[in-house]
């Protein structure tokens, strides 16, 4: 009986409400923190007098730190567990943000970008992969598509409030407001909801009895099976794999300068609002999507499809000026494509290598996830600069999504080799 109320809250398997968890998660730590921050950029200069290069910095910085604590974050979360951890990134970076309040110098917010960033890598991505990878054996495609997703509803959610909170209590009532909103939607489920193992309950994770019962094993070998991690790292496919992840990664760098985009051509600023919305759902919807196809399709095909997708996307946009319906069919193709950014990498890991060792061999892989994008928004500005357009980086976005999925096929390919234990 006590297995049973273990097993289900109102009737469904407990790893649902791990993916809800994890929603929050995403939708929070990315939809509402990241996802909002440009939003400071123009109130936070003009007040105190920055130029916006030196500001903005604080946020690239913020990236590169999330990637160097990618792979620590990965070993400690396996050797302490996932709630205490999450429970303390989730305090200290609200208290970061809410500290910004109180800004008047640059250093604060390079500071900020810091410990921010470290606090951030025990927060969303890191142990929403691990958690999912942990609690799904089936769906998992869809799971992980659906928690990605919330990312991008919860920019698309929270963009026009926290825009509110500016308007009506200037930048420094915006950033506590995001401090707030973020421990009050993220900590309880941090506290009550999170469980770092199906078995630390009395369970095997979704669909391992099933996977059991077909392959006649025990559920507990189903979830523990896996390529060593020795293994991994002698195959190419590893390397192709975080190759890959950094040259997609790259590609969600436009995100950050579509809506200079839509000025430079002439539109209003009101239709470069509308389509940040459109692009943030845009995104939500191609995960949900890209995590059914993944499970449907395989990892190989849905990848293929959603680089296509991508590289449409990207030469429709770049190329049809200020066409308002074609624009926003662009914009809605480049969503979707940047899905893979964060779909396809922690699904293809599991895919390939298996549970056993999953932590310490995506520690690597998903390091890229934020660091590609973390450098190429500079490079965007750069070339920018430069040229006086963005279409060179555009193309040059494009052809990089090519390159990404020669490397992930080649992957596929040479991760057959590799004997699960």
């Amino acid at each position: 009986m006590e297995n049973e109320k273990q097993k289900s809250r109102g009737g469904i398997h407990y790893a649902w409400w791990i993916l809800v968890a994890c929603c929050f998660l995403q939708a929070i730590g990315v939809g509402l923190v990241n996802n909002t921050a440009s939003l400071f950029v123009v109130p936070v200069t003009t007040e105190l007098g920055f130029d916006r290069a030196p500001y903005s910095i604080w946020l690239t910085v913020k990236s590169l730190v999330v990637v160097v604590m990618t792979p620590i974050a990965m070993k400690l979360f396996a050797k302490y567990g996932i709630k205490k951890l999450l429970c303390v990134g989730i305090i200290v970076n609200a208290g970061m943000y809410a500290l910004l309040a109180l800004g008047q110098d640059l250093w604060l917010w390079y500071t900020v970008g810091v410990i921010s960033g470290i606090a951030a890598s025990f927060i969303h991505v890191v142990p929403s992969a691990i958690l999912l990878n942990r609690w799904f054996t089936e769906r998992l495609g869809f799971a992980t598509g659906v928690a990605a997703a919330c990312s991008g509803l919860g920019g698309a959610l929270f963009n026009p409030i926290i825009g509110a909170i500016i308007s009506s209590f200037g930048w420094r009532g915006g950033y506590l407001g995001t401090a707030i909103i973020a421990v009050v939607l993220t900590l309880p489920f941090a506290l009550l909801v999170v469980k770092d193992k199906p078995a630390d309950i009395g369970l095997a994770s979704y669909g391992a009895e099933k996977a059991a019962a077909a392959a006649q094993t025990a559920a507990a070998a189903v979830d523990e099976r896996g390529v060593t991690k020795e293994s991994a790292y002698r195959n190419p496919a590893f390397y192709l794999l975080i190759f890959f992840t950094l040259l997609i990664s790259c590609t969600a760098a436009i995100t950050q300068h579509i809506g200079a985009y839509v000025l430079d051509i002439g539109l209003a600023m009101t239709f470069a609002a509308m389509i940040s919305s459109i692009l943030m759902i845009a995104m939500a919807v191609g995960k949900i999507i890209l995590g059914i196809l993944n499970d449907k399709i395989g990892i190989k095909a849905s990848a293929t499809l959603y680089v296509a997708i991508l590289v449409i996307g990207i030469f429709i946009f770049a190329s049809v000026g200020a066409n308002v319906p074609l624009v926003a069919v662009g914009i809605v193709l480049i969503g979707m494509g940047i899905s893979l950014v964060t779909v396809q990498p922690p699904v293809a890991t599991a895919k390939i290598y298996g549970k056993k060792y999953y932590a310490e061999i995506y520690s690597f892989i998903g390091m890229m996830v934020t660091g590609g994008n973390a450098v190429f928004v500079t490079v965007l500005g750069f070339i920018y600069d430069t040229t006086q357009s963005y279409l060179v980086g555009f193309y040059v976005l494009a052809g990089m999504a090519v390159l990404a999925l020669v490397c992930y096929l080649i992957a596929m390919a040479a991760s057959k080799n590799l004997k699960w234990e």
